[in-house]
Parts: structure tokens; C-alpha cells; sequence
């Protein structure tokens, strides 16, 4: 029980890790743009609006990643009885 708590555990930190390295990459590629105040609902929304396709499929894709990896970090925690761990983190 002990082991399956400790496998979810550092399963989702490990998929945190990629979603922030994740987000770094994303915002050293392509910055914000200068006149964007996050506090004016239209500017976010306009940024948003022309944020690159790549920089989306990017996003898509490090979300994929930390879902698999986290997954991947518990069940390898996890010897037996692994699918559980694995599932529980990967949602």
C-alpha cells in the first residue's frame, strides 16, 4: 500500500517536472508579447489569438509527455501490481 502511495506520489512530481520544463520551453521559444497586461481581459484573449500553432502542438505534446512519463516514474516504483499506480498517475 505503502510502496503504491509512494509510486502516485513521485509519479506526479516527475509529470510536474515535465509540465514546467514544459512551460519554460514554451515561453523561451516564444515570448510574450510586450503589450500584454494580464489583467485586460482583451489583451489576453488577443494574445491567445495569435499565439503560433506550433507553440500549441507543443503544449500538446509536453502534456502527453508528462501524462506518460509520470506513468512511467510509477510503475517502475511500483514492481507489483503496477497497473494501478500507473493509471491512477497517468489521468
Amino acid at each position: 500500500m505503502t510502496n503504491r502511495l509512494l509510486a502516485v506520489l513521485a509519479g506526479t512530481i516527475a509529470g510536474v517536472l515535465v509540465i514546467f520544463l514544459g512551460d519554460i520551453l514554451i515561453h523561451t521559444l516564444f515570448p510574450a508579447p510586450g503589450y500584454l497586461d494580464m489583467r485586460i481581459k482583451g489583451d489576453v484573449e488577443k494574445a491567445i489569438e495569435l499565439m503560433p500553432i506550433m507553440a500549441l502542438v507543443l503544449m500538446l505534446f509536453y502534456w502527453l509527455l508528462s501524462s506518460f512519463i509520470g506513468g512511467l516514474v510509477a510503475g517502475k516504483i511500483a514492481k507489483h501490481n503496477w497497473q494501478l499506480p500507473t493509471i491512477f498517475t497517468g489521468i
